[in-house]
């Protein structure tokens, strides 16, 4: 069976003649990814080809991460980037959500997978949602991470011992963190 280029009625010569001419194109794709096309178009005293390209991204996350640290102790899960391509990646990320941090840019070299560190790191009990966003300038895709994160009881900063003996008064001086902007006051409780 001979394959047959795609052929419709333009407009009229006297449009064509007038400057240019509005060709309609339909791009109905199946699914995310990348759709490359070329158009010919011939005449008796010219060839054009134009070289298209469909990007299409995915709508839904393609995959969800939870993190769940005490507050206060940092966690990171390392992401694999595969390059299979034959071209340096440059992507600009975004990431969204309280307390999730990781590297602005990554570059992947063709052939390589790099590992994307992104950590969470709570400074109190809560529950984050938010999105990791990896935006390939090469190729025009996105590539997008549902992220939550789980902030529980934050544990011990530090264990303390002091020695002193009896009847002798011992002072002991300790930091005491502040991970917020504002001014912290603090009550003590002692337990013996």
């Amino acid at each position: 069976m001979e394959e047959r280029p795609f052929q419709k009625q333009l407009p009229s010569t006297q449009a064509a003649l007038e400057g240019t001419v509005s060709i309609p194109l339909r791009f109905a794709p199946l699914g995310s990814g990348r759709y490359p096309c070329k158009i010919l178009l011939l005449s008796r005293h010219d060839v054009r080809v134009y070289v298209i390209e469909g990007i299409v991204n995915e709508e839904e996350p393609e995959a969800e991460l939870l993190f769940k640290t005490p507050a206060f102790e940092p966690l990171t899960q390392h992401i694999p980037i595969k390059n299979e391509s034959k071209k340096l990646w440059k992507f600009q990320v975004k990431i969204e959500g309280e307390w999730f941090h990781g590297p602005p840019i990554l570059h992947v070299a063709p052939g390589e997978t790099i590992q994307y560190p992104l950590t969470f790191k709570p400074i109190l009990e809560c529950e984050i949602m938010g999105k990791l966003t990896l935006q390939n300038e090469v190729d025009g895709m996105a590539h997008i991470i549902e992220i939550d994160g789980i902030g529980t009881k934050p544990t011990a900063l530090d264990h303390i011992v002091i020695d002193c003996k009896v009847g002798n008064v011992t002072d002991k001086s300790i930091i005491v963190p502040n991970y917020t902007k504002s001014l912290l006051t603090f009550k003590m409780l002692l337990r013996t």
